[in-house]
């Protein structure tokens, strides 16, 4: 059963973020990194995302903790040709959520960040490769999950991938970004 936690869990915060985003623009969280390599969508790609929302005048924030996801995040950025907000490991949970309620939409891997984004109460794209939709999507009115385009093998096994985990591989920005503009609408990007 699908349910709606916006707001229930976290009433609208009020605290001092120690970012500078520009809220005069909407505003996305990027979420590049997850516990389990078969759950990370390719960073280049996440790095042309994020260079696709700042080309349309979007804020972008990128967001992670902990020396596991440092060196993801600064993949990206490094990758990125425009400017984001570095929020790896500069955030309590308590700014995070703040700097998520502040964001038009989240978008990341399968993830603790992705659920606490829906939670939130903001629009959530959470992108999986071969984790199971039923159970791990995001589950607020909000969010949406996608896959890439091509399934797995019927022998696949989430640890043991007979495909070379091309159900996450074949994801592609285009792919995203059309999904962000069904949830949005075309005007978004």
């Amino acid at each position: 059963q699908v349910f709606d936690l916006r707001y229930r869990l976290f009433p609208k915060l009020s605290i001092a973020s120690p970012l500078d985003i520009d809220t005069s623009k909407p505003v996305v969280c990027i979420h590049p990194s997850a516990t389990k390599d078969y759950k990370q969508w390719d960073i280049e790609k996440f790095a042309a995302l994020a260079d696709r929302f700042a080309g349309a005048g979007w804020q972008v924030v990128v967001v992670g903790a902990g020396q596991g996801e440092a060196d993801r995040v600064g993949r990206m950025l490094e990758a990125m040709h425009c400017t984001a907000v570095n929020a790896h490991g500069r955030l309590s949970l308590l700014e995070l959520v703040q700097t998520l309620q502040a964001s038009r939409l989240y978008i990341g891997n399968d993830s603790g960040p992705m659920h606490l984004a829906a939670a939130s109460g903001i629009p959530v794209l959470g992108l999986f490769g071969p984790t199971e939709l039923i159970r791990w999507r995001p589950r607020a009115e909000l969010s949406q999950a996608m896959k890439g385009s091509s399934p797995c093998a019927q022998n696949c096994e989430i640890e043991d991938c007979k495909a070379s985990y091309r159900c996450m591989t074949s994801l592609e920005v285009d792919a995203v970004i059309d999904k962000v503009r069904a949830m949005l609408g075309p005007e978004a990007l």
